[in-house]
């Protein structure tokens, strides 16, 4: 009797779960128009480090860092600067098709516009961001860190310049535009 219950038991749960292949992918979020501001922003992370990702129309490709350790002084969580990814030509101009994905099945963000594939994902194993872009068309692209200086309003934790250098490894060594 024990031996059937089992085996019944593997069974309903081997039904369940396969019925349930691709299910987070019913819940991505999918937008059809670039973010107006920085309030429009997807979340990215990987436990460690988090970004909120948005494209601005007629602008710029945004990623606003934090860490999950930098807390300010009344313990929100710090946003510690951000990257700028310009692309030229533009390619989320207005009126041009714009699709952005929060993938969870990935745990990354795509976007589809103007003949660009763009996808951003935190690595698992190391504080660092990937962008990834494929074009049908040449594309230069710059990318910038914007760091900030750290004023929560406490006089014990504040640092009234920006950090230079940067203590984290960048991955754009030359901030110059390449084409891809």
């Amino acid at each position: 009797m024990k031996r059937i219950s089992l085996v019944s038991l593997f069974i309903i749960s081997t039904i369940l779960l396969s019925a349930q292949t691709g299910y987070p992918g019913k819940y991505n979020v999918i937008w059809n128009s670039p973010s107006t501001d920085a309030s429009g922003q997807m979340p990215l992370g990987n436990g460690d480090i988090a970004a909120g990702v948005y494209a601005i129309e007629d602008d710029t490709l945004y990623l606003l860092l934090s860490k999950n350790d930098a807390f300010t002084y009344n313990g929100d969580i710090f946003k510690t600067g951000r990257v700028r990814v310009s692309l030229s030509p533009n390619p989320f101009s207005a009126g041009k098709a714009f699709k952005q994905c929060l993938d969870l099945l990935t745990g990354s963000i795509s976007i589809e516009c103007d003949g660009l594939k763009i996808r951003v994902w935190a690595d698992a194993r190391r504080p660092v961001y990937h962008i990834q872009i494929e074009a049908d068309h040449k594309v230069d692209v710059r990318a910038e860190p914007e760091f900030w200086k750290r004023d929560d309003g406490s006089p014990w934790n504040i640092t009234r310049e920006a950090i230079d250098p940067p203590t984290q490894d960048m991955l754009v060594e030359d901030r110059e535009c390449c084409s891809i």
